[in-house]
């Protein structure tokens, strides 16, 4: 093998950037011309991401950016794992942030992402704006919380030690009504296929203790 690719090799395996592999191999002043497709890349992709993606230095990317004309530290929306749920935007816009986050089971970090990608405004003053508009002439939070009818605490303790049986054949957790994972849940998600309430959860665990005992 050519010693100085042998040697390029070495470097990329190292994690060495193309300028710090340049300056080592003391290749001179020879600039990487621009990738073909890195105007649209970068205009939409994080600093690190590009860097990543084309192995390039600080250096080469300011150069870059000046040539397609993408302006300098500006902050690009990243690329997130996953997809914009159905009926976002429609319900995002007409319900405070922790109500979005519980209706599609989303961090805030994700809410808050789609959330700049639609141009919702979620400053101090549009959410006063929309709570009002949400609960008009409504009680006090506190007063809602005093007329929430309190869960059978004997069901639920039978349905928790039923549950600890159960996770002896599949995995069980809590859940909401649509099967959200929730730790204050009123439901159980079985194998993580199916919602269970209390009363089916004890159920179940009391045929399959007595199919095993027979």
């Amino acid at each position: 093998m050519n010693p100085v690719m042998e040697k390029i090799r070495t470097l990329m395996a190292e994690g060495k950037t193309d300028d710090q592999i340049v300056k080592e191999l003391g290749l001179g002043s020879e600039k990487r011309p621009m990738p073909d497709d890195f105007p649209e890349y970068a205009s939409t992709h994080t600093y690190y991401e590009t860097r990543e993606r084309y192995r390039c230095g600080s250096e080469t990317m300011r150069r870059w950016k000046k040539q397609a004309g993408i302006e300098p530290n500006v902050k690009q929306t990243p690329t997130i794992p996953i997809l914009m749920p159905q009926g976002y935007e429609a319900f995002s816009r007409a319900n405070l942030q922790h109500v979005v986050c519980e209706r599609f089971g989303l961090s805030t970090h994700y809410v808050r992402i789609f959330d700049r990608q639609l141009g919702i405004d979620r400053s101090p003053k549009a959410s006063a704006k929309l709570k009002r508009a949400s609960s008009p002439g409504q009680p006090p939070k506190k007063a809602q919380v005093l007329s929430i009818k309190p869960r059978n605490i004997t069901e639920e303790m039978a349905a928790r030690e039923a549950a600890t049986y159960l996770q002896r054949y599949s995995s069980m957790i809590r859940c909401n009504a649509e099967g959200q994972p929730r730790p204050s849940g009123t439901h159980w998600l079985r194998g993580g296929r199916y919602v269970l309430t209390d009363a089916e959860v004890i159920e179940r665990a009391r045929g399959m203790r007595e199919r095993a005992a027979a």
